[in-house]
């Protein structure tokens, strides 16, 4: 029996030491939530862009954002259509897998882009 056997690895004691670290400070996180119900005093919001220099740009550069980004999903979507063609076309099943992928991408961002302002003002109201 050599000595390396009978010794614990350096591995197993970091982490011990790193559960016991991480149960202790759930612990006091778990304490200090329980706690703060009681503590914390009510607040209340309710946005608005009336007032606000500059709201109105604002909104203008979020739309302007999201056009720019729709074109550039509509640019991604096309080289994905034909990078899918070419593969079909040259009998290069990686080149057609490739663009079915990017096609299948840029319709996930389009609904993406499309749906995040709904899921922002669902998830306001809610809460």
């Amino acid at each position: 029996m050599n000595n390396y056997e009978a010794t614990e690895p350096v591995e197993a004691k970091t982490s011990c030491k790193v559960r016991v670290l991480s149960a202790c400070a759930v612990a006091v996180m778990t304490s200090v939530v329980l706690a703060s119900p009681a503590a914390a005093q009510a607040v209340s919001g309710s946005p608005t862009t009336s007032g606000i220099p500059g709201g109105a740009m604002v909104q203008k550069v979020i739309d302007w954002g999201m056009q720019y980004s729709l074109w550039a999903i509509l640019l991604g979507a096309i080289a994905g259509i034909g990078a899918w063609v070419f593969g079909a076309m040259s009998n290069n099943g990686g080149r057609q897998a490739s663009g079915q992928k990017v096609l299948a991408t840029m319709c996930a961002a389009a609904l993406a882009l499309g749906v995040a302002p709904q899921l922002i003002n669902l998830f306001f109201a809610a809460g």
